[in-house]
C-alpha cells in the first residue's frame, strides 16, 4: 500500500517518484523484471543479497547508506560509477605524497539514462517529498525513504558535483516516532550539510546530454501538450 493508504490512479513515473508511490514502484519492478533490476543494482555497487520478490521495490532488503549513496553517484556522474574510497592520499611530514588512491571507474549506465534519472529525481525536490530542499536555490535531485513504523528515515540527494546520503534510525529496529519520515527526520540534516558545503559556490546545472529530446507534456493526460 502507499503511505497513508492513499491511491492516485494513473501516474507518470516522475509523479510517482515525487509522491513516493509504492504501488507504482512494485508495478515498474514487475514490468522491468526482477533479474535485470538485481543485475543493475550489482552494477551500481550494491552487495546486499537481493531476492526476486515484489517487496524489493520498497526496500525490503537492507542496504548500507555507504553503498546506496555511492549508487546515486552514478546518476550525478553521467552514468560512470567510481568505487568509493576513504583515504585520498598518504603524505609524509614534508607533504610529499607516498601513496594516492586509484579508484576504479566504469560506465554502468548510459549518459542518457543517467540524465533522465536526474530529471526525474529533480521532480522530488521541485514538486515532491523533498520540496523543503528547494530553498537551497540550486539544481538538486534526490529521494526520500521511510520504512514501516518509521524505524528508518532516509534522504539521498545530490548536485552535479556532490552526493550526500543521510540515514536516521536506531541500532535496533525501533520506531523514531509518529510521522518521522525521510522528509521530516533525514532531509533537514542533509539541508544543513549542503548549505555549509555550498555556502560560497555558484549553482551548477545538470549537464545537457546529446540524444535526449525534450517536449512539453500535459500534466493531467501524459500526452503532448
Amino acid at each position: 500500500e502507499n503511505y497513508g493508504t492513499k491511491y492516485y490512479g494513473w501516474l507518470t513515473l516522475r509523479e510517482a517518484l515525487e509522491k513516493s508511490a509504492n504501488i507504482t514502484a512494485v508495478k515498474v519492478l514487475d514490468r522491468a523484471g526482477f533479474r535485470p533490476v538485481i543485475g543493475l543494482a550489482r552494477e551500481l555497487g550494491l552487495t546486499t543479497e537481493l531476492q526476486p520478490f515484489p517487496s524489493m521495490a520498497l526496500g525490503a532488503f537492507e542496504v548500507s547508506l555507504f553503498e546506496m549513496t555511492s549508487a546515486y553517484g552514478a546518476f550525478a556522474n553521467q552514468g560512470v560509477r567510481v568505487a568509493p574510497y576513504l583515504v585520498e592520499a598518504v603524505r609524509n611530514r614534508e607533504g610529499a605524497v607516498l601513496e594516492r588512491a586509484k579508484p576504479s571507474a566504469r560506465e554502468v549506465l548510459s549518459p542518457q539514462i543517467a540524465a533522465v534519472m536526474n530529471a526525474l529525481l529533480e521532480g522530488v525536490i521541485t514538486d515532491g517529498t523533498g520540496a523543503a530542499a528547494a530553498g537551497l536555490g540550486r539544481p538538486l535531485a534526490g529521494k526520500t525513504g521511510t520504512t514501516d513504523d518509521f524505524t528508518d528515515a532516509w534522504f539521498i540527494g545530490y548536485t552535479p558535483d556532490l552526493v550526500v546520503g543521510v540515514w536516521v534510525g536506531f541500532d535496533a529496529k525501533k520506531s523514531l516516532g509518529s510521522r518521522e519520515t525521510g522528509a521530516q527526520a533525514a532531509l533537514p540534516i542533509w539541508q544543513e550539510f549542503m548549505e555549509e558545503a555550498f555556502r560560497d559556490e555558484p549553482p551548477v546545472p545538470f549537464p545537457e546530454v546529446e540524444g535526449i529530446t525534450h517536449a512539453s507534456v500535459d500534466h493531467a493526460t501524459g500526452l503532448r501538450a
